[in-house]
């Protein structure tokens, strides 16, 4: 098996600060820093190269009941990753959301952006927007979406994530980032996918992974991002189009609760017709960093199983809630025993994975 490796400008941490540079971009870093996305596009953990790693080696796509899982062998634990606990763990308020908008509404919406390449193509350009909007698609490209290069270009599904942010309509990150995680395992992984991502996902399965030595940092977007959004191309009209009303932050007044001042953003709309990686390894303080630039410390986090000891009906109750499945407290003995032996199996496979991986 071919060495599976980072893509080094793929989900990356947003930059959502307001510096001098950030002069003309207040009202789209105002509305990502209130909206349910902002912990996906912030959060920024300790990526353990030899977590993620494994996870890849060794996943598999399985159906229950119904429902896609993406099962992998990590520190010899079976984990797994579903829709369902990708919006969970990413604190994302999607379900039910919409996947794709028809092409009219795309089209229609996009003229509403005075976006000035508009034909019946389903493939859009970043460049013929107007620097909010550039900014806003940018974030999308690079900390969200599965894309690894090309960022002048984005698809019909980008552009209806746009859109619905922009009309303050629910988009399903959670389905778009899982079956994005499925496509990369179908005719073999390609690379090390969303490994912000996979960590938080790991962390909230899989405990001990402090002792882990060999950590990979994501880079995050700088001030400089807001100089290279006020860019235009020669195409370009140059024309500054203002943000839709529903992306407006509104400060109400001060409210000195904890210390913390509220934001609301404006009321969902109807409109057009929808109702709606890796550089040279460094060693520092005896741990093996791969790393591009300095980047903020890693966040707290918390895991589900707090107790190492569970049963198998215990831990099969787990991994049901994952996807909200109802478990009964009981199972007839001959059932559990077939859990045992289908679990052992996929664990046997799974470790099967890991020691090619390790060999080759």
């Amino acid at each position: 098996m071919a060495a599976l490796k980072f893509a080094e400008t793929h989900n990356l941490v947003v930059f959502l600060e307001k510096p001098e540079e950030s002069d003309g971009f207040a009202q789209i870093v105002d509305f990502l820093n209130v909206h349910p996305i902002n912990y996906a596009l912030t959060v920024n953990p300790t990526i353990y190269t030899s977590c993620i790693k494994p996870f890849w080696a060794t996943a598999k796509t399985k159906t229950i009941n119904g429902d896609m899982h993406i099962q992998a062998l990590v520190d010899g634990k079976k984990v797994i990753v579903t829709e369902a606990s990708v919006r969970r763990d990413l604190q994302l308020v999607d379900e039910n959301g919409i996947e794709c908008l028809p092409n009219a509404t795309i089209f229609a919406e996009l003229e509403r952006m005075v976006y000035e390449k508009l034909t019946q193509k389903l493939t859009f350009y970043k460049a013929f927007f107007a620097p909010q909007w550039k900014f806003l698609i940018h974030t999308i490209l690079q900390c969200l979406s599965a894309k690894t290069t090309a960022w002048n270009e984005f698809s019909s599904t980008v552009a209806s994530a746009i859109i619905c942010l922009a009309i303050n309509q629910k988009f399903n990150f959670s389905k778009y980032i899982f079956d994005n995680m499925v496509k990369n395992l179908v005719g073999g992984v390609k690379f090390l996918m969303y490994p912000r991502f996979m960590q938080v996902f790991l962390d909230k399965q899989v405990e001990g992974m402090s002792k882990h030595k060999e950590i990979y940092v994501t880079l995050s977007h700088t001030k400089k991002v807001f100089a290279n959004m006020k860019r235009q191309g020669k195409d370009f009209s140059g024309r500054d189009t203002p943000l839709f009303q529903t992306m407006m932050v509104q400060a109400q007044e001060e409210v000195n609760t904890a210390g913390t001042e509220v934001y609301t953003a404006s009321a969902p709309v109807t409109t057009a017709g929808v109702s709606i990686s890796t550089a040279e390894p460094i060693t520092t303080a005896s741990v093996n960093i791969t790393t591009a630039e300095p980047i903020t410390p890693p966040t707290t986090i918390t895991t589900i199983f707090e107790d190492e000891d569970l049963t198998i009906a215990q831990t099969l109750v787990n991994d049901e809630r994952l996807v909200g499945v109802s478990v009964r407290k009981q199972r007839p003995k001959a059932w559990l025993q077939e859990k045992r032996e289908e679990d052992a199996t996929d664990i046997a496979e799974m470790d099967n994975d890991l020691k090619l991986l390790i060999d080759g």
